[in-house]
């Protein structure tokens, strides 16, 4: 299955191409760019919760999303030991519209995606950082993701990566 989502070229903005550990603040204003949403550079940062320390968590990347007006659904295996702002955007999703599911295979997810479901995956790289990239289809055994190295991630290296220690198993379905 390859689709035909036109993620790219975008132009990022400097202030979220910039950011240390910026992948959520750039994969959201990618998604709000493709489904037409305005929003500035720094309200994405603010929304998204991204500090230099943390990054983006997944959780507060949906409610984001959320918060211009898609709908999201967020899947993740239990978090054991939350961070603050996560525990915050847990308690703030159900009552934000934000739907909270169980985690899901990469079949069941790539199955849902298409030109009006884009999915946000959390993954950990070959370096053992966190990795937050949209998954727009597969392509053979790999795994299209715009915003990993080369574009592309094996299907076997994905699922490493995804079930990776002290990486959770999260991903975030978006539609308009």
């Amino acid at each position: 299955m390859i689709l035909k989502i036109d993620l790219l070229p975008l132009e990022i903005p400097k202030l979220i191409y910039d950011l240390d550990g910026g992948c959520g603040p750039v994969s959201a204003w990618m998604v709000l760019n493709y489904f037409k949403k305005l929003a500035s550079p720094s309200s994405i940062i603010k929304a998204c919760r991204h500090s230099k320390k943390n990054g983006t968590f997944m959780i507060c990347l949906a409610l984001a999303l959320r918060k211009y007006g898609l709908q999201v659904s967020f899947y993740t295996e239990p978090d054991v030991s939350p961070h603050h702002w996560e525990k915050q955007s847990y308690r703030a999703a159900e009552s934000k519209g934000v739907i909270l599911n169980d985690a899901t295979s990469i079949q069941s997810l790539l199955a849902r995606v298409n030109k009006d479901c884009l999915a946000l995956v959390l993954y950990d790289l070959a370096n053992g950082e966190a990795h937050i990239s949209p998954l727009i289809g597969k392509k053979g055994r790999g795994l299209l993701l715009p915003y990993a190295e080369g574009g592309e991630l094996s299907v076997e290296n994905f699922k490493k990566g995804w079930n990776a220690p002290d990486i959770l198993c999260q991903c975030i379905l978006v539609s308009s």
